[in-house]
């Protein structure tokens, strides 16, 4: 019986380009490129390239120019330094524990295309508030998410203008006035996570942001404050879900929590219709010994659970998160 022998390029374009996607862009151009003009078009015609850069592989990759252009995704990992321009076509693009000379190449690069920008930093980096400024100077035209986790909060709003088009936003903590200004600057902001500090005096007005429709607030700790929620909750009458992260001293839940409303009348009266509370309660020591939850401590925070549930009445969906 004569046996049939399939040759990878006896295969349709169509399923070529099915297995060109599960190959890392500097992997598919090193193994296919200039083998004949056929695999040169079908290489170059595949959307959502990605590639990771690592302090693992980075030696590893040469000539970025040959497949710079034809990237859809780059992620760079760990203090790696690389000429961030040959990229400038990306859609998107994550940096995780960028330098600050990484992050200064967005003072001479040009990113048009870029729709989804992630800078994650477990520590304070400098460059963190230069990228902010070209956010919110629209230097990324086409950007609509955008995910800073710097620790270092926002201070100036120095000529920002319309971002139209960013409709998801994650950032450090802020004081009240640029939260305000990010809503005024933002029309179609749909999505908002954002830490809070204590706010200044603002006699700045804006209209409600109607576009808004989830939030997360993240507190810290002594800025759980009634009257800033409140000042939060009345710019976003449109909210649909809210959640809300509080740290509070284990010393103090038993005395303060058991009878709490957790913010149950306030959110009625601010949004008529909710679909979702989420509370993420972070409880710390300020000691320097463990935690240790024994029955009273875990019997106390039963107590606290089932208030929570109690006060909101199912009115919408609900749930809190101790740890």
């Amino acid at each position: 019986m004569n046996e049939y022998i399939c040759h990878f390029e006896h295969l349709p374009n169509e399923l070529i380009i099915d297995l060109f996607k599960y190959f890392h862009a500097d992997e598919l151009f090193r193994i296919f490129n200039n083998l004949n003009n056929r695999f040169n078009n079908l290489i170059k015609s595949v959307n959502y390239l990605s590639l990771i850069i690592s302090k693992e592989n980075h030696d590893q990759i040469e000539n970025f120019h040959i497949f710079s252009s034809y990237l859809y995704t780059l992620i760079i990992i760990n203090y790696i330094d690389l000429n961030l321009c040959l990229f400038n076509k990306i859609r998107r693009l994550i940096l995780i524990n960028p330098s600050n000379k990484l992050l200064e190449q967005f003072d001479i690069c040009t990113f048009h295309n870029l729709e989804y920008l992630s800078v994650n930093c477990i520590g304070p980096i400098s460059g963190i508030s230069s990228l902010y400024k070209k956010i919110f100077l629209n230097n990324f035209p086409n950007l609509k998410s955008d995910y800073n986790l710097g620790h270092e909060a926002i201070r100036r709003i120095e000529g920002w203008i319309q971002s139209p088009i960013l409709r998801i936003l994650k950032i450090g903590f802020v004081e009240f006035f640029i939260f305000k200004a990010i809503l005024s600057i933002c029309p179609n902001l749909y999505y908002l996570d954002f830490g809070i500090i204590i706010p200044s005096e603002s006699s700045t007005k804006i209209e409600p942001h109607l576009n808004l429709k989830q939030l997360i607030l993240r507190t810290s700790y002594n800025t759980w404050s009634v009257s800033v929620i409140k000042d939060v909750f009345a710019c976003i009458p449109n909210l649909e879900k809210l959640s809300i992260h509080r740290k509070d001293n284990i010393s103090i839940i038993r005395k303060s929590f058991i009878k709490y409303d957790w913010l149950s009348s306030i959110i009625l009266s601010y949004f008529p219709l909710p679909h979702r509370f989420y509370c993420y309660f972070h409880i710390f020591h300020l000691g320097k010994t463990e935690i240790v939850i024994g029955p009273h401590l875990k019997n106390i925070l039963n107590q606290i659970i089932e208030n929570f549930e109690n006060v909101h009445k199912n009115r919408y969906q609900t749930r809190l998160i101790i740890d």
